[in-house]
């Protein structure tokens, strides 16, 4: 076959243009030049050749990446074929002897004299994390960020996250304790619902008709996927906020701190002392949830010294989550003995 016969098969080839007929007779021309072995063509070194050359190139390129993200598998399979032989033509062409062993799916090219071997692309693992424990379990992920994760509740993630983004995925009810990144947003999504964060702790609850997201520390917005069901404008949180979304009745609700029911005899401003932190040492902290739930918190000065806690609760929350959250950020553990709570460390 000329060389003009080869670059016009090549031509209709890459322009979808080629019939049965001349796919089967670049097929057929490839195997006999691969049975024959030995130069197939004479170089051509000239400026319009190279031009020529380059160009195609970028079209095989360019029809490979097509090949590989078709959504027929068929089509796939026999465009790979002649994608594989167009290569091969091209390294003729450009006076380089290319072997395709059986039409491998690692094509071998030489550059510079060295054989080299095409690499796959590197495929993520997804890691499923359940918790099958009676209790909490404490996760922390690739990026050092941690997770309390409620019985029965699991979470997905890729084993590395991605260069720009941390995506999880949850079934159930969880706490994260965000490490900041700036780069790198943090995105929960539960129930079609994405809670994205750079920093910060917060709560997210999809066991239920009703998602809830609640705010600790730092700063969240949160927004409705694909998967949701209903619109959802970004809502931004500020610590001590919740947002709850009836994925029956599609509405959703922005509950502001204070905004419950308060217990008898204790006013809005002494809750919001007893209640939120900011920096606050552990020995105030600890001080203000014993008077604030009237139970005895015990705890070594020594361990806790140096330690401090920021974050929100609001009037209706039990004290075994303010302790969850504020012993998991800190590293500690509790426990109930009778009618105290002792504090101790991991």
């Amino acid at each position: 076959m000329t060389n003009d016969r080869l670059q016009y098969l090549l031509d209709r080839f890459l322009t979808n243009t080629a019939t049965e007929e001349e796919l089967q007779e670049y097929a057929n021309w490839y195997k006999q030049q691969g049975e024959a072995g030995g130069p197939l063509f004479e170089n051509d070194n000239s400026d319009g050749a190279s031009d020529y050359k380059a160009g195609l190139f970028r079209s095989i390129i360019n029809n490979i990446q097509l090949a590989e993200y078709g959504q027929q598998r068929g089509a796939v399979v026999r465009r790979m074929r002649f994608v594989k032989i167009a290569v091969a033509a091209l390294v003729v062409l450009t006076g380089t002897l290319v072997l395709y062993n059986s039409l491998s799916t690692k094509p071998v090219t030489a550059v510079a004299g060295k054989q080299v071997v095409a690499q796959k692309p590197v495929v993520e693992n997804q890691v499923t994390r359940k918790n099958t424990k009676p209790g909490e379990d404490t996760l922390t992920l690739p990026d050092h960020s941690v997770v309390l994760l409620t019985p029965g509740s699991s979470i997905s993630y890729l084993e590395h996250f991605e260069a720009h983004a941390r995506n999880i995925q949850l079934q159930g009810r969880a706490l994260f304790e965000v490490t900041h990144d700036s780069t790198k947003p943090f995105t929960v999504t539960a129930n079609g619902f994405a809670t994205t964060a750079l920093g910060t702790r917060f709560i997210v609850d999809g066991t239920r008709h009703v998602v809830s997201i609640r705010l600790l520390k730092g700063k969240i917005v949160v927004n409705a996927t694909a998967d949701a069901g209903m619109a959802l404008q970004k809502v931004y949180l500020t610590p001590g906020q919740e947002l709850r979304i009836n994925t029956t009745t599609k509405q959703f609700a922005r509950i502001m701190p204070g905004s419950k029911q308060l217990p008898n005899r204790i006013s809005e401003s002494e809750i919001t002392m007893a209640l939120s932190f900011e920096k606050t040492s552990l020995a105030v902290v600890f001080e203000r949830l014993g008077k604030y739930y009237k139970t005895s918190i015990l705890y070594d000065k020594a361990e806790v010294q140096g330690l401090s806690f920021t974050g929100d609760f609001q009037a209706t929350d039990e004290l075994d989550l303010a302790l969850k959250v504020i012993c998991n950020s800190n590293h500690l553990s509790f426990k109930k003995e009778r009618d105290r709570i002792v504090i101790s460390k991991q």
